[in-house]
C-alpha cells in the first residue's frame, strides 16, 4: 500500500461542499455509481475537469476505496498500487494492466 499526496484547490466551492466530499463527488463523476451525491454537488465536481485532482482520482481507478483527507491545499490518500505502479500510471496517463502486487521485502 502506498501513501499518495496531490494538490487540490477547492476555491469558493468549499463553502458549498466540504473539500473531502468534493473529491468523492469528482470520483462519482468519473466513475458513476461509486457514491450517492446530490446533482448540485456533481455539477460542481464537473468544473474540476482537467485538474491534477481529476487526473489522479481517475488514475487511482474505479476500485479506489480509501478516504481522501484534505488539508491546506494537499490531499492525502492511500492506494493498493505500489509506488512503481503509480509512477507508471501517472507518467503514462492510463491504468496499468499489471496485477496489484506488494513490493518485495527482505
Amino acid at each position: 500500500m502506498t501513501r499518495m499526496f496531490f494538490n487540490f484547490s477547492p476555491g469558493t466551492n468549499e463553502q458549498i461542499v466540504p473539500a473531502d466530499m468534493l473529491l468523492c463527488a469528482i470520483q462519482e463523476v468519473i466513475y458513476p455509481g461509486t457514491h450517492e451525491f446530490p446533482r448540485e454537488w456533481t455539477r460542481i465536481a464537473e468544473s474540476y475537469f482537467g485538474t491534477e485532482a481529476w487526473f489522479v482520482i481517475s488514475a487511482l481507478g474505479r476500485n479506489h476505496s480509501y478516504p481522501f483527507h484534505y488539508k491546506n491545499g494537499v490531499v492525502q490518500t492511500w492506494s493498493e498500487y505500489t509506488s512503481n505502479q503509480l509512477r507508471f500510471i501517472l507518467a503514462s496517463g492510463g491504468l496499468s494492466m499489471l496485477p496489484s502486487t506488494l513490493p518485495l521485502c527482505g
